[in-house]
């Protein structure tokens, strides 16, 4: 089962309904537009107070950087972790797993959001400014040349390392939520009332999960928009 949930990271197959095509991508979309409206909703005063305080974390994140400077960021970004918590989600369905737990999946969203900080870190400030933050001040200039292509190479592979966190956080989840209620249904086989009992926690953990993933997955990208990328 373990093994089950690791490699089905690599094999698209074992999505089940919800897939890899033309139509998960088309839902998420769909799902993006949606949440943007429910979201300013939640900005403006719309709900209540417990949601409010909730997508409050969010917003606070970009307060002061880059993204409250170009106006909607902080709405995007709490546009992507809805539309990410309901993909993590929809792993609860029996026999489907999370489209956000597949690595094309991952790596698609990584490349395409670092593509976009890179490109709005350009174009919101100058090319001499965007690239004095590769070398510190008072660096030689053999070190500042070393430390300029470690710096691009950092840069470079920080969607990699995004996306591999998201997939990495969500198939450890999925894993750790299966082997606890498979040892707890072992020991306790034959109690129906403690295996319901069992299987609503199971889901709550896995709902748990799925929101620290998201979370964090949001959380990076607030900080590489605060570090300038």
């Amino acid at each position: 089962m373990i093994m089950s949930d690791v490699m089905s990271v690599f094999d698209i197959s074992t999505c089940g309904v919800v897939n890899l095509g033309i139509v998960i991508w088309f839902c998420n979309f769909l799902f993006v537009v949606i949440f943007i409206g429910v979201v300013y909703s939640c900005h403006s005063g719309r709900v209540s107070t417990f949601m409010g305080i909730f997508w409050q974390l969010v917003f606070s994140g970009v307060s002061g950087s880059k993204v409250s400077v170009m106006g909607g960021g902080g709405l995007a970004l709490s546009s992507l972790f809805m539309m990410l918590l309901f993909c993590n989600v929809s792993g609860l369905v029996p026999f489907v797993a999370s489209s956000s737990s597949h690595l094309v999946f991952s790596l698609s969203f990584g490349s395409s959001f670092w593509l976009g900080l890179v490109l709005s870190s350009l174009v919101m400030g100058k090319l001499y400014t965007s690239m004095s933050k590769l070398v510190f001040a008072g660096l030689p200039v053999l070190g500042g040349m070393v430390l300029c292509w470690l710096e691009k190479l950092s840069i470079f592979f920080r969607w990699f390392t995004l996306s591999l966190r998201l997939v990495a956080n969500m198939t450890v989840g999925q894993i750790l939520s299966s082997s606890v209620s498979g040892i707890l249904l072992n020991c306790y086989f034959g109690m129906a009332s403690f295996t319901v009992l069992v299987g609503g926690i199971n889901s709550w953990c896995w709902v748990i999960t799925c929101w620290a993933g998201s979370w964090i997955y949001s959380g990076l990208l607030i900080l590489f928009v605060v570090k300038g990328v």
